[in-house]
Order: structure tokens, then C-alpha cells, then sequence
């Protein structure tokens, strides 16, 4: 005869059976009215059906399904704030209760579920994104990166369960990183560039432009001040960009604040060999050079550079305004060096003329150069004028500057 415990066995056994035999077949008629396109009723009862069996694989996974075919459908997405994000935290509620169980239904359609969920939050957050680039609002931009951030997670969780998924994620990588520049989100921004630079992404993507990335990132490591970043990340983004100026102008400003002259101009030596047909670089590279020689007592080499390249420069580029601006300078300079030296004063006269022709010109023949440079130019023009003692002209000029 057999023992009351076992006969509790066999109840609890048959119990358990007729339970399961009913959930499904609940949950077979839930997925009738799903497969009906009826998708409000069909999340009322998958809603109903999740509370009382949370820890049922098959049942969160329809709940997944039928969340993300709500966010698919524009005249519902009103059902819920968030389908799309509700669909995917099914998927996770039911990978912790068993991610063999849910790898072996979602892997049936090539895990599709969760290739919508990446492609719909990644789709919305283009879509915003384009409109914030339009109408230039950082608050759109925000809006996309939290967007970006979504797909990632989709596609974190789909590397780290080995079911797919892409790394490095190269357009999430490089919408999430210009979102967050313009979202002035630094943190975020610094990291997605970092990713990026670490991994050398560099046009893999025919229509994005990684560049602003990298040059966003130097300029931060160059604003907090970490020497060894900006030197390793500056030589990295050199050579993946070697038609950028950017990086060498970059680490130019950094020596130039750190006013370690050596490597100042050992910078310039490099960037004009790559670009010696861009006079601003030159000009640049003079206005250095005439900032370290005057503030320094310089003289040798650099001082000889001045004499020589600042009216080479002026003579291939006449009408750059900047240029003659700087030698009308230096000969300024050269002229003021020269006044208390015995003997030297028509020397000091010819550096002084020599600085007028520069300035009229300048201010005569050069009006809509920038107004800054006109103005300057006026004002050092009448202040040589009246050392030279050519009152009229001085006056005249002084009109110039009403």
C-alpha cells in the first residue's frame, strides 16, 4: 500500500501538469489575438499574464514581441511611453531566468527581435539627430544621444551573450559621440571619442567623418592640461589625419602655453613641410617668432628668419593684410632696437619709412581687410608719422581714424 506522502506527490505532480497545460494554452490564445494584428488587447492580456507567471521565458518573450510591435506602429505608440524599451527589458527579465531557454527561441529568426529594437531606437535617434543638425538645437541633440545610448545596450547585450551584435559599433560610436559634443555632455563625449580614437575608426563608414571626433578629443586633453594623453592621442590622430592641420595647430597652442619654444618650432618645422603652400601657416609661424625674439631679447637664426621670410611672404601675398601688418611691426621693432645706439639714426629712419610704406598700404589700398588690422594699421601709421615729424600726414590720417 502505497504512502499518503506519495499520493501528495502524484497530486502535486498532476497539479503541476493541468497549471502548465492551461498557461500555455493561455498563452496560445494570447498569440491568436497577437498573429490578429490585434495588438491593444493583446497587450492587456500579456500584461495580465506576465504579473501573475513573471518568471515564464515564453510569456515575457511574447510580451517582448508584442511591445515591439506596438512601437512599430505609429498610431499606437500612444499605448505605452516606451514599448520599444519595455520589449527589450522582457528580453532581460527573461535571459536572468534562463538565457539558454530564450537563445534557443530568439535564434530561430536569427535573434530578429532584437535586431528591430537596435535598428528602431538607432532609426529614432538619426531622425532626431538630423532635425537638431537642422535646427541647431542642443536640446534635439540630447534627445538623439539618449537614443544611441538605447541601441547600444541592445548591442552590448547581444556581443556579451555571444548572439551577435557588432564591436566596435563604428555608427552608434560616431552618432553618440557627436551628439554628446553638441549636447555639450563632456564626460559622454570624451569617452565615446576616446573609444573611437582607441580603436582607429577612421571613415569606415562612407558617408561619417570621424575627424571632428578626434580633434574634439586633443583639444580637451589639451584644455585639462594631460601632457601624455595629448601626446600620444595628437600623434595617433597626425597619422590617421595626415591632410588635417588641425593636430599640429593644436599641439602649436599647447607648447605655446606651455611656452616650450623647442618643441614650438619644431611643431611649425613639421607643419609647414607638409603644407608650404598655405600662408597662413606661415604668417603664423612668423607672428611666433616675432612674439619670442622681441619678449626674449632674441636674436641668431630667428631674428634672420624675420628678415628674410616676412618680406618673401609679403611679396608672393601682397594684399594679405596680416602680413604686411606684422613687418610694419617689425621694422617698428628693428627701429626701436636701433635708438640708443651712437650712429644709427638714419638706420632707425629707414626701418620707420619702411614701416609707412607697409601701413599705408594697409589702410589705402587694403580697406576691407579685417578691421582690426585696418584699425591697428591707422593707429600705429599716425603714431610713426608724427615721430617722423610728417605732421600733414599724421593729420590727415588721424581723420582716417574718426
Amino acid at each position: 500500500m502505497r504512502s499518503p506522502g506519495f499520493k501528495i506527490i502524484i497530486f502535486l505532480l498532476l497539479l503541476c501538469h493541468t497549471t502548465i497545460k492551461l498557461n500555455g494554452q493561455q498563452l496560445a490564445a494570447i498569440q491568436a489575438v497577437y498573429a490578429q494584428n490585434n495588438l491593444v488587447t493583446a497587450k492587456e492580456a500579456i500584461d495580465s499574464y506576465t504579473i501573475v507567471h513573471p518568471q515564464d521565458i515564453a510569456g515575457l518573450l511574447l510580451k517582448a514581441r508584442i511591445y515591439n510591435a506596438i512601437a512599430t506602429n505609429a498610431p499606437l505608440a500612444e499605448l505605452h511611453a516606451d514599448s520599444r524599451t519595455e520589449s527589450f527589458k522582457s528580453i532581460l527579465q527573461a535571459a536572468a531566468i534562463n538565457s539558454n531557454g530564450v537563445k534557443a527561441q530568439l535564434e530561430q529568426d536569427n535573434f530578429e527581435l532584437l535586431t528591430t529594437i537596435y535598428n528602431g531606437y538607432t532609426s529614432d535617434g538619426i531622425a532626431v539627430f538630423n532635425a537638431a543638425a537642422e535646427k541647431g538645437q542642443q536640446q534635439e541633440y540630447e534627445n538623439a544621444l539618449l537614443y544611441f545610448k538605447k541601441a547600444a545596450q541592445v548591442n552590448n547585450f547581444l556581443t556579451a551573450q555571444g548572439w551577435g551584435g557588432t564591436s566596435p559599433d563604428a555608427d552608434n560610436l560616431y552618432y553618440s559621440a557627436i551628439s554628446a559634443m553638441y549636447a555639450e555632455h563632456i564626460s559622454e563625449a570624451y569617452r565615446f571619442c576616446k573609444i573611437i580614437a582607441d580603436y582607429k575608426l577612421v571613415f569606415t563608414i562612407p558617408d561619417k567623418d570621424f575627424e571632428p571626433a578626434y580633434q574634439w578629443l586633443v583639444f580637451y586633453l589639451r584644455q585639462k592640461k594631460q601632457a601624455a594623453l595629448l601626446d600620444a592621442y595628437t600623434k595617433l590622430s597626425d597619422s590617421l589625419f595626415p591632410r588635417a592641420a588641425y593636430f599640429i595647430l593644436n599641439y602649436i597652442d599647447w607648447q605655446r602655453e606651455q611656452q616650450d619654444y623647442t618643441n614650438l618650432f619644431t611643431a611649425y618645422t613639421k607643419l609647414l613641410h607638409r603644407f608650404p603652400a598655405q600662408p597662413q601657416y606661415r604668417l603664423y609661424y612668423y607672428h611666433d617668432i616675432f612674439q619670442y625674439v622681441y619678449s626674449n631679447a632674441g636674436t641668431g637664426a630667428l631674428a634672420d628668419t624675420l628678415a628674410v621670410g616676412l618680406p618673401a611672404l609679403v611679396l608672393q601675398y601682397p594684399n594679405d593684410a596680416g602680413a604686411r601688418l606684422l613687418l610694419a611691426r617689425y621694422y617698428m621693432q628693428q627701429a626701436a632696437s636701433l635708438q640708443s645706439i651712437p650712429g644709427k639714426k638714419q638706420a632707425q629712419k629707414n626701418y620707420m619709412q619702411q614701416a609707412v610704406t607697409q601701413l599705408k598700404y594697409i589702410v589705402d589700398r587694403l580697406p576691407r581687410a579685417a578691421k582690426k588690422q585696418v584699425d591697428e594699421s591707422a593707429t600705429l601709421l599716425v603714431y610713426t608719422l608724427k615721430l617722423l615729424n610728417r605732421k600733414d600726414e599724421a593729420a590727415f590720417y588721424s581723420k582716417r581714424l574718426l
